[in-house]
């Protein structure tokens, strides 16, 4: 309805002018609203021509003075100024005027369930003509009883009866989440951003066809003015996709079972690999959808909204299975793998992890060696890879050696599973993603060529770090997905619940946290959506934007989740419903690609090593030097703390703190810039509002930093630290529970070979999960007789060169499921007997044990030895004669008698 306001007694004119021809409208008649005087500004901070353009209006044929185009409509009479509308919501529609209000009333009268002042109407382009489109919510007492169809009906009939027009598009989405000033008016040209971008909270849509989608893309704003016609098919494929996962995840996803069972039921993988789900983002030319990167991280968002397990499932498969081989792959690997594994007919896997490697792939063990046949031999052993035991193809990381055992670089080859020398070792029970199968993969012999190679030799860290930061971002989304659910969870919780002080989600503490996960939301949103365009409009992202993005996301959704389960109270604590299966898998977004702790150390030595690249892309790209002279006065002050305060640390340790610290605080300057180009696009209240809560989170950051680093505290040294921990043994004893278990061994008769004999079992004796456990008289055996020969070995001569009077035993399972090593020295506070007993728990295999005399290798002393080491130190062995003489114990299972042969050293 329009409003009546009177004009103060003041200098204000105000003046109603016909917009198109610039003159003054007659009494009565509706034109914009002009107005000058004492009161109105000069124009825009730093905008000279839009100042121009607003503040110096003239009415045609008036040479007096300027005025201020307020955008608003109305018109005068009887001294009193009436408001219509606002010039910008104003649809012309086949030449004539409507003012959306109007129409909006008339939809909100034509069906009980629609909510009265909860819709908009606001026009697209289609066909070269103007088409009207209405968004309006739905009462909550309706949303489970009313007929779509029907009330659609009702709507397109009240409009064309009362203004003889057409309706071109209807989307009903939920109550409360039509877009809204802090006034709460209705945000016309907001919603019509959300409708172009699909982003509505649709609870029903007429009419439902791709074409409708389409239209909606070919109308997009901002950066996607000008889109590709593969980026308008993108969107519609996209739109589809997240349309059919909400109806799929309804009737045939069961989470709590993929939890509970550990498995994906194979009729999930099937109906995501018929939909296109695994090759989104490779080319229809190749089986995939074509997705454009940005359309792909909705689709992922949305299934993490749905299950975390599963999202990541996929993405693995797309990030770290079909990146490499798009990306570095020749055309005869992409012909060769990629359409299988866009068709979801092959799954991909990433062997790049080691037990030595994990945050710092720098550190691989894993060698290809040369092969007299050509080629190379990869040896090593690889874990915690995602899909690993599933996988079809498999991307291996190996450090390339020469003739002469010089390494070449790191490099990476995709090879097809099943082939001869990869093995699939054993399954790690994870804590939560537990439908994703996390195995390890061991290598012997592998034979590679050239024609498995990944890019070139020495170029394989640029593969895994390609793969790695498109990984970041593919986390960030599905971080998103989770966070939104979590609002969306809590809201309806706090809705429901009623507490002393009255319902939940009126109360103060609700509130607060509500408002921080929805400003989270809307900062996480705008990095995803920044990046992804960057990455469409292949704009170069520097790693530090990567790092900072999975620094940031993460660890919002860690929060949110957290006080999910803390608002549910005792019901976020049981398994059913999604709060703790939630908790579980998304802690591990946390880690992978990269540890929060990781990432913020490379951040912040990039940015104290002043990166041009990305001081650039922050100036340039997200047109913010602001936040990169922001950047780099934080870091030059948080460096000069950590190096006159953090009290006992070593200079080096200074440095390092530092570093992390810088990364923390950077990130969230990383994520304002996005945030701030989003704002330059759209004027939204919820953008401002997040920016401002965004100021409070970086200066609480800051702070946080600063009292740490200039805190000059006595920080303890490892040596301290290890004390410590071994003297809490007083307090709550060091139990190693051995109480017996599921037996999952198999029957020693059906065995295939002998019960004892460790020949034919691998390396680390697994043979189908086969155990043999000895413990009794063998072990007792076995602690006596090392007991007996450490001193014997302690006294042996030995050869120049070699470390007279040290003693060192490495004890390795040979028939073991899972291979540990356990230590023993002549100088040890524990007992060689009870040290021994350590190593041979259940589970374990004792017939075969081996002894290896050495030392181990640390790759740096420690920086405050003690006397101790000090002295272990000096007798250390040369590292090439650390693993030259063995000696192993066998054990007969029946008697416990024991035969000892010590193997001499060939050197």
């Amino acid at each position: 309805m329009p409003r009546k306001l009177r004009p103060p007694d003041t200098d204000q004119e105000v003046a109603i002018v016909n917009p198109d021809n610039l003159g003054r409208c007659a009494s009565h008649e509706v034109g914009e609203i002009w107005i000058r005087g004492g009161s109105v500004a000069v124009g825009y901070w730093g905008k000279e021509e839009e100042s121009r353009s607003a503040f110096g209006a003239s009415i045609r044929g008036e040479e007096d003075g300027a005025y201020l185009r307020t955008g608003d409509l109305g018109f005068i009479t009887d001294g009193w100024l009436f408001i219509t509308g606002r010039l910008k919501d104003v649809l012309i529609i086949n030449g004539a005027n409507f003012y959306p209000q109007d129409i909006e009333a008339a939809v909100q009268r034509s069906h009980p369930a629609l909510r009265s002042g909860g819709g908009a109407v606001f026009s697209v382009e289609g066909d070269g003509r103007e088409e009207v489109v209405v968004v309006q919510e739905v009462e909550r007492t309706h949303l489970r009883r009313f007929e779509p169809d029907e009330v659609t009906r009702r709507i397109r009939q009240a409009v064309s009866e009362e203004f003889q027009i057409a309706v071109s598009a209807i989307v009903l989405i939920k109550p409360m989440t039509l877009p809204l000033t802090s006034s709460g008016k209705v945000q016309r040209r907001r919603t019509r951003d959300l409708f172009l971008k699909g982003r509505l909270a649709e609870v029903a849509a007429w009419p439902a066809s791709s074409a409708r989608a389409e239209q909606r893309e070919s109308n997009r704003g901002g950066l996607e003015a000008t889109p590709a016609p593969k980026h308008t098919q993108s969107t519609v494929k996209a739109n589809e996709l997240i349309r059919w996962l909400r109806g799929y995840a309804e009737h045939r996803i069961n989470s709590a079972l993929i939890d509970e069972r550990r498995c994906v039921p194979p009729y999930i993988v099937m109906d995501f690999a018929n939909q296109g789900l695994f090759g989104m983002c490779v080319d229809e030319s190749q089986g995939g959808l074509g997705l454009s990167l940005r359309d792909a991280l909705r689709v992922i968002e949305q299934l993490a909204a749905i299950d975390a397990n599963l999202a990541t499932l996929v993405s693995l498969h797309h990030v770290l299975g079909s990146r490499p081989v798009m990306a570095y792959g020749s055309e005869a690997q992409q012909r060769r793998f990629l359409t299988d594994m866009a068709k979801g007919r092959t799954l991909g896997a990433f062997a790049l992890s080691e037990p030595g490697a994990g945050s710092n792939p720098r550190a691989i063990t894993a060698t290809a060696r040369p092969s007299g046949q050509g080629g190379w031999l990869i040896d090593g052993d690889k874990c915690w890879i995602g899909n690993g035991s599933w996988a079809g193809v498999i991307n291996i990381f190996a450090q390339v050696q020469d003739d002469e055992g010089r390494s070449r670089g790191l490099a990476a080859f995709v090879v097809e599973q099943g082939r001869a020398g990869i093995r699939i070792g054993e399954e790690a029970p994870t804590m939560g993603m537990r439908g994703m199968v996390q195995t390890r993969l061991h290598f012997k012999d592998l034979h590679v060529t050239e024609s498995d190679l990944l890019g070139r030799v020495g170029q394989g860290m640029a593969v895994a770090q390609d793969a790695m930061m498109q990984g970041r971002l593919f986390i960030a989304a599905m971080s998103l997905g989770v966070l939104k659910r979590c609002v969306q969870l809590m809201v309806r919780y706090a809705d429901r619940r009623e507490v002393s002080t009255g319902r939940l989600l009126e109360n103060p503490v609700s509130i607060q946290r509500l408002d921080d996960l929805r400003a989270a939301v809307t900062v996480v949103q705008a990095m995803v959506d920044g990046m992804a365009d960057c990455v469409d409009r292949q704009v170069p992202i520097p790693p530090e934007v990567y790092a900072a993005c999975k620094i940031v996301a993460p660890e919002w959704v860690w929060t949110g989740v957290d006080q999910l389960v803390q608002m549910l109270g005792g019901r976020g604590y049981v398994e059913n419903n999604p709060a703790s299966r939630m908790m579980r898998d998304i802690r591990l977004f946390r880690i992978m690609e990269g540890p929060t702790e990781s990432l913020a150390s490379f951040f912040g030595s990039r940015v104290l090593g002043s990166s041009s690249d990305f001081n650039a892309f922050l100036e340039f790209r997200l047109q913010a030097p602001g936040v990169a002279q922001d950047i780099t006065e934080m870091a030059v002050e948080l460096l000069a703390l950590a190096s006159d305060g953090v009290g006992s640390l070593s200079a080096g340790q200074r440095r390092q703190l530092a570093q992390a610290a810088v990364g923390e605080v950077a990130a969230l300057y990383v994520a304002r810039a996005f945030l701030d180009m989003q704002t330059t696009r759209d004027k939204a209240a919820s953008l401002e509002h997040a920016r401002d809560w965004l100021e409070r989170r970086i200066k609480l950051k800051h702070a946080e930093v600063v009292a740490m680093l200039g805190h000059s505290h006595a920080w303890p040294t490892a040596t301290q630290l290890t004390d410590f921990a071994e003297g809490l043994a007083n307090d709550i004893g060091d139990v190693v529970q051995q109480a017996p278990g599921v037996e999952l061994a198999l029957d020693a008769i059906l065995a295939r070979n002998p019960a004892g004999s460790a020949a034919s079992a691998g390396d680390d004796g697994a043979v189908g999960r086969q155990h043999v456990t000895n413990r009794g008289d063998g072990v007792s055996a076995a602690v006596a007789e090392a007991a007996r020969l450490l001193p014997a070995l302690a006294s042996m001569s030995w050869k120049p060169g070699s470390w007279p009077g040290w003693s060192s035993v490495a004890a390795v399972s040979t028939r073991s499921w899972k291979p540990r090593r356990h230590f023993l020295t002549s100088g040890s506070t524990r007992s060689p007997r009870s040290s021994w007993r350590s190593i041979c728990r259940p589970g374990w295999a004792s017939q075969s044990i081996r002894l290896r005399f050495g030392s181990t290798l640390q790759s740096k002393p420690s920086p405050n030895p003690s006397p101790a080491r000090k002295q272990a130190a000096r007798s250390m062995p040369p590292a090439s004669l650390s693993s030259r003489l063995q000696w192993r114990i066998d054990l007969d299972p029946s008697s416990g008698s024991r035969n000892s042969l010590l193997e001499s050293p060939d050197y």
